[in-house]
C-alpha cells in the first residue's frame, strides 16, 4: 500500500508544479500580449477617475448638508425637531 501512496503523491506534486506552470505561463503570455496605453487612453482614464471622485465628493457633501441647515428648516416651516428628526431620519 505503501507504493501505492507513493505513486500518488509524486504524481500530485508533478500535477501540482505543471499547474503552477501554466499559471505562470498565462501571466507572461497576457503580460506579452497587453500593449501600452495611448496618450489619449491615459488621458482619457485620468478624465474619469476625476469625474468619479468629484461624483463621491459631491454626493458626500450633499449628505452632509441636511445637519447645519435643521435650524434654519425649523424656523421657516414651524416644525418640532422630534417631526423634523422623524422625516430626516426617514430620508435615510
Amino acid at each position: 500500500m505503501n507504493t501505492e501512496h507513493g505513486d500518488v503523491d509524486a504524481s500530485n506534486e508533478h500535477s501540482d508544479k505543471s499547474v503552477e506552470d501554466e499559471k505562470s505561463q498565462t501571466v507572461e503570455e497576457t503580460a506579452e500580449k497587453e500593449k501600452p496605453l495611448t496618450k489619449s487612453q491615459k488621458i482619457l482614464a485620468r478624465l474619469q477617475f476625476l469625474s468619479l471622485c468629484w461624483t463621491l465628493f459631491v454626493a458626500g457633501w450633499n449628505d452632509g448638508t441636511i445637519g447645519p441647515l435643521l435650524p434654519r428648516i425649523q424656523e421657516v416651516y414651524h416644525v418640532s425637531s422630534v417631526k423634523l428628526r422623524h422625516v430626516v431620519s426617514w430620508r435615510y
